[in-house]
């Protein structure tokens, strides 16, 4: 269980980071489309998001299919 949590976090932790990171910076009170540097900036400091290809989805289902498995055979816990 420990190493599902590892791995998952491992996975999902740098991209959440990078992403707050990023968006840090960018706290304006109100959020004007005609502002030409604020578009700029979201545009440059922003990580850009892949789209969806079917590798990658093939990808996300695979590791969804091994976490259920493995979660399966994994053994219980005993009582004594």
């Amino acid at each position: 269980m420990f190493l599902t949590i590892a791995l998952v976090a491992s996975v999902l932790v740098p991209a959440i980071a990078s992403f707050l990171s990023a968006a840090a910076g960018y706290n304006p009170s109100v959020y004007e489309p005609k502002d030409i540097q604020r578009e700029a900036w979201l545009r440059d400091k922003l990580p850009i998001v892949p789209p969806l290809t079917w590798d990658s989805l093939y990808r996300i289902v695979l590791f969804i299919v091994v976490g259920v498995l493995w979660l399966t055979f994994l053994p219980g816990s005993r009582r004594r």
